[in-house]
């Protein structure tokens, strides 16, 4: 996966999701989006919004649900990696 998405924004946003202890819902992933923001800054939150895209088209949800099991995110299963992609996308987009 490191040659289709060798800058990891959104293996790194799934990260900040535990680091941040948001909740794993979509309030928690609509303030980790916003926090993403503030911290990383609107540039880089446009390189992850470009990242979902593409992992979007070549339908690589998998590969991410299992990394967020690696981080021991137990509610992240596909659905919640797909809603975590969309909200962040959502914000973006306002």
């Amino acid at each position: 996966m490191v040659e289709k998405y060798p800058e990891n924004y959104f293996e790194h946003f799934i990260f900040c999701l535990k680091t941040t202890n948001k909740q794993q819902n979509e309030e928690g992933f609509t303030e980790l989006a916003k926090l993403y923001i503030e911290i990383e800054g609107i540039d880089v939150f446009s390189e992850l919004i470009k990242e979902i895209q593409l992992i979007g088209a070549n339908n690589d949800w998998g590969y991410f649900e299992k990394t967020a099991q690696e981080y021991e995110l137990d509610n992240m299963d596909l659905e919640n990696i797909k809603k975590l992609a969309e909200i962040a996308s959502k914000i973006y987009s306002t």
